[in-house]
Order: C-alpha cells, then sequence, then structure tokens
C-alpha cells in the first residue's frame, strides 16, 4: 500500500490522532535540526512550513508510526 493510501486510512479513523502524533513529529524534527533544512536552506519557521521535503519527512514518520500502531492492536 502506497504512503497516500495509508496516509486517508489513518486520518478517515481517527484525525485527532493524527494531527497530535503529526504535530509532535514536527517538533522532534525542527529541534533535530541545526540551521539548514534536510532540503539544504535556511531552516526558518516560514521556510518549515513550506517546504515539500521537510513536511514529506514528517508525514512519512507519523504513518510509519502510526501504521505500526494500528497493525499491533
Amino acid at each position: 500500500m502506497k504512503l497516500e493510501e495509508k496516509k486517508e486510512i489513518l486520518l478517515r479513523e481517527d484525525t485527532t490522532k493524527w494531527l497530535n502524533t503529526r504535530a509532535e513529529n514536527e517538533r522532534f524534527f525542527s529541534d533535530a535540526q541545526g540551521m539548514l533544512c534536510c532540503c539544504g536552506a535556511l531552516a526558518t519557521g516560514l521556510h518549515k512550513a513550506r517546504c515539500r521535503k521537510f513536511q514529506h519527512k514528517v508525514d512519512v514518520m507519523t504513518v510509519r508510526m502510526l501504521w505500526e500502531e494500528r497493525a499491533s492492536k
């Protein structure tokens, strides 16, 4: 199953859990980065909000975490 399909399923099942987990992951990756974003640009708040690579990284980790949790139930 593709990432987008898993994301849609997780969003449909529990939107609040998705949003909370995604916000935690976003903060984690933001804090883990130094001055530069994963794409190589200066990591400002505005940049991270618009950066496709950063947002994709957050989505992948969120899907991974929630999908494993869902499978263990």
